[in-house]
């Protein structure tokens, strides 16, 4: 039983660092599911109630970057939601889609 704890101790772990890996900016990362389809079982990535199969990379809509792979379900922010934005005094971020710009603010607004 000792064996099994360690090696469960060990996929945390190793699950935890590989997320730190995705960990800059701004990253999430969900566990795979599974189902049964007849005898065998079938892996898949899930994020809002859509599914994605093993080895997809896609962008959804939210500014994020995103792959599924036999660790789970990896997503990075990008542009506006990649992390944190430093704004210097007197400047405003405008947004433009997921890109954004850094612009000088007149303080009329």
């Amino acid at each position: 039983m000792n064996i099994f704890y360690s090696l469960l101790l060990t996929l945390t772990f190793i699950m935890i660092l590989q997320k730190e890996v995705y960990g800059k900016g701004n990253c999430f990362f969900h566990p795979l599911h599974f189902s049964y389809a007849g005898n065998r079982i079938v892996y898949k990535c899930v994020h809002h109630d859509l599914e994605y199969l093993i080895g997809t990379k896609f962008s959804i809509s939210d500014c994020y970057r995103c792959h599924c792979d036999l660790s789970g379900f990896f997503c990075c922010g990008i542009g506006i939601n990649a992390g944190k934005i430093h704004i210097p005094g007197g400047h405003k971020v405008v947004q433009h889609g997921c890109d954004y710009t850094i612009e000088k603010h007149d303080g009329d607004e």
